[in-house]
C-alpha cells in the first residue's frame, strides 16, 4: 500500500480518535463541575465515570502514539486548541522522557 494524510483509513483514523478526545473532555468536563445529588447520583458513582472517561481519552491517545508515534499533541480541555504538533518541550514530564528515550 501507498497510503498517505489523503487515504481515506487514514484520515478517519486520526479523525476519529481527535473526536473521541474532544467527546471525552467535553463529558470530563460537564462531571468535573457538576452537583452529583441534582443528578441522583454519589460523588463516588461520578468519581469512578470521570475514571472510566479518563481511562477512555487515554486510550485514544495510546492508540494515536501507536499509529503516528513520536510527539502528538495534548489536549486535555474541552473547546481547547490542539496544537498542530507537540514538540518534546510541550509534552507532559512522564511523556517527554518517555519519547526522548526513543
Amino acid at each position: 500500500h501507498s497510503w498517505n494524510s489523503e487515504s481515506l483509513i487514514i484520515r478517519q483514523a486520526w479523525e476519529k480518535a481527535w473526536t473521541t478526545i474532544g467527546l471525552c473532555n467535553t463529558i470530563l468536563g460537564d462531571l468535573e463541575n457538576i452537583d452529583p445529588g441534582s443528578i441522583g447520583l454519589t460523588r463516588e458513582k461520578v468519581d469512578m465515570y470521570i475514571s472510566e472517561v479518563r481511562t477512555m481519552r487515554a486510550w485514544a491517545y495510546y492508540n494515536n502514539f501507536e499509529l503516528w508515534g513520536g510527539s502528538i499533541p495534548v489536549n486535555t480541555k474541552a473547546g481547547g486548541e490542539v496544537q498542530g504538533s507537540a514538540g518534546t518541550d510541550r509534552l507532559p514530564r512522564g511523556i517527554r522522557f518517555y519519547s526522548e528515550r526513543t
